[in-house]
């Protein structure tokens, strides 16, 4: 397996359904850390213009032609052993650095896949736990199948994240599930009776944070409930407010991925966003983020990929070479 560290970008273009994955590969570093949300078809060279001008980006591609199942790639991780894992459209894959084994679903083998679109995956006690269009599922390393997860079939998965207690969270349609992996019991927090559930993260501190449509809730373990957090973010019928993704900057700062209103920053400590610079005010749609070493923080939108130094407030942003007619980039990765 290779040493290296892969960042994956997402480049979409709607009109004329163009799908692109850029992979920056980064070589000596090795983060065996989930990597998630790639689509994968072209190569483009990319190059930093200000803070980071002396450093070039180099991206490899992987596409149908070099065996895998679909062209776009709707999740990703690294696993403990180095294997690169991708959710498509139309299978999961395993990558060794080489080739790709597919598992699809197989109307004749009752322990395949029931769902081809693979929504998430999560790497939780030593196991593969893949979130589909028709269930969760876990993988069985040694004779390379799946179980489902009792009562998720025809459910599609969207999030998946662990405690430190045993328990596997994931949101059902829009239900957050928390699941007792050795003890197979699952509690359930129905919209109903709590919120409608959209991301789920493990915070440094491991807390359970879950996002919903303009708040953030945090479970309290002693009573089995939550606390909830109004963000208060001024949002208009053209300009809705929506957290697409979740992501730990330090031990009491999340980042909040938004549609229409960027880059925020929530105080885990205080209950409110706060500012940080560079990041606030920029109003652009944020699809994920990665840090790259301790300062330098990544952030996947639909107006390219946009660098900043936290430590001394510099910036860029990589966006696409026009000279390539590659189609306009829109980003998307987690590490």
């Amino acid at each position: 397996m290779k040493n290296y560290l892969k960042l994956s970008l997402i480049l979409e273009r709607f009109v004329g359904s163009w799908h692109v994955l850029l992979n920056a590969i980064f070589l000596g570093r090795s983060k065996p850390e989930k990597l998630k949300n790639f689509i994968l078809g072209l190569f483009l060279f990319l190059s930093a213009t200000s803070f980071l001008s002396a450093q070039d980006f180099y991206f490899d591609h992987y596409k149908v032609e070099d065996g895998l199942s679909h062209n776009t790639v709707i999740s990703s991780l690294q696993d403990q052993k180095g294997f690169l894992w991708f959710g498509t459209k139309n299978g999961l894959n395993r990558f060794d650095g080489y080739t790709f084994r597919l598992f699809q679903n197989d109307p004749d083998t009752p322990k395949s896949l029931k769902g081809n679109y693979v929504e998430c995956l999560h790497e939780f006690d030593n196991t593969i736990w893949v979130g589909t269009d028709n269930g969760l599922f876990r993988y069985n390393d040694r004779f390379e199948n799946f179980d489902i997860v009792e009562n998720t079939a025809n459910t599609q998965i969207f999030d998946i994240e662990n405690d430190t207690l045993g328990n596997l969270w994931y949101i059902g349609e829009s239900t957050l599930y928390k699941y007792n992996v050795a003890q197979k019991k699952v509690d359930s927090f129905p919209p109903k009776d709590f919120f409608n559930a959209t991301n789920i993260i493990r915070s440094q501190n491991n807390e359970i944070w879950v996002a919903s449509t303009n708040a953030l809730f945090l479970y309290i373990k002693e009573t089995d409930s939550f606390k909830k957090y109004v963000l208060d973010i001024p949002a208009d019928i053209k300009h809705p407010f929506r957290i697409n993704s979740l992501f730990n900057l330090d031990t009491h700062t999340i980042l909040l991925g938004t549609q229409n209103h960027g880059v925020l920053a929530f105080d885990s400590n205080k209950g409110k966003i706060k500012n940080i610079n560079p990041l606030s005010g920029e109003t652009y749609y944020v699809r994920d983020f990665a840090l790259r070493e301790k300062d330098e923080l990544w952030v996947a939108t639909e107006s390219g990929l946009h660098i900043y130094n936290l430590a001394t407030g510099g910036y860029t942003n990589l966006k696409k070479n026009y000279e390539t007619r590659t189609p306009y980039p829109t980003m998307r990765f987690i590490l």
